[in-house]
């Protein structure tokens, strides 16, 4: 995984490589020659937080608590969202979009990132599909189907774009429940309830 740190980013908008005007995503940090060819997905770490001017909206595989701290104490945005090295290789080819995906909902991406973006974010899937088109993508990115994945991508404390799917109180593990879902149960007894026709 392709990792760059806050310090080698402000650097490059420093230089005028990097628009913080835009999402910064892989394709723009690979296009820019800030990262190598990343070939499963890219981390952000938080090595130079101090460093960070303005507002950045982040969209990346993984990214550090330290880094996500930083970047929304200036009134940014990070959305970590789910790649396989295909789509790496067609989001670069500028074959399919950075990060818009069948899964995506509203909810998946900040208002500030569809802002910069310069996408308006619509209701429904089937408006998705128009903005792909709009942007004449061939391909639409894939979305997790390893229960590790889906675990990571659902788990809000990394901001992942399928964080919008938990319920009040549920967590992000598909087996476990969370310890708040355990304390509101706890102490509740349920009545055994017969069927109308046994007598014990």
């Amino acid at each position: 995984m392709a990792t760059v740190n806050l310090d080698r980013i402000q650097y490059w908008i420093d230089q005028g490589r990097l628009n913080p005007k835009q999402p910064i995503t892989m394709k723009e940090l690979y296009k820019s020659g800030c990262i190598s060819r990343p070939i499963d997905g890219l981390k952000i770490l938080g090595d130079g937080a101090e460093s960070l001017k303005q507002p950045l909206h982040v969209v990346a595989s993984r990214v550090s608590a330290s880094a996500i701290a930083a970047i929304e104490s200036t009134g940014g945005s990070v959305t970590t969202r789910y790649y396989t090295p295909q789509s790496i290789r067609r989001i670069l080819d500028g074959e399919t979009h950075t990060f818009l995906s069948a899964a995506w909902a509203r909810a998946s991406g900040s208002e500030k990132l569809y802002k910069v973006a310069g996408v308006r974010s619509p209701f429904s899937w089937m408006q998705w599909s128009t903005v792909l088109n709009h942007h004449q993508m061939k391909y639409r990115l894939p979305d997790p189907t390893k229960r590790k994945d889906i675990e990571y991508y659902r788990d809000p404390a990394h901001r992942g774009y399928l964080a919008h799917l938990l319920k009040p109180l549920e967590g992000p593990s598909l087996f476990f429940r969370s310890p708040e879902e355990r304390k509101s149960t706890a102490g509740v007894k349920k009545e055994k309830v017969l069927p109308a026709n046994r007598l014990w």
